[in-house]
């Protein structure tokens, strides 16, 4: 961690400002669509097997309704 750490702050400059900012927006904003990939993915893809965990009445199909 510390030597990620070190590689932003070197990639930064030592500018807090972008430290803080910029490269913590990065960094989230990259986990928080790897994480959530997999839930857009199953959704795009509409298995059958994830029909009877859908929240839309409509989506669920007869078997599930």
């Amino acid at each position: 961690m510390e030597r990620a750490y070190g590689w932003v702050y070197d990639t930064c400059d030592g500018n807090e400002l972008l430290i803080n900012v910029v490269a913590g927006n990065l960094i989230l904003t990259t986990f928080y669509y790897l994480f959530n990939a997999i839930f857009i993915l199953i959704d795009a893809f509409d298995a059958s097997w994830t029909r009877r965990f859908k929240v839309q009445q409509d989506k669920k199909g007869f078997y599930y309704a």
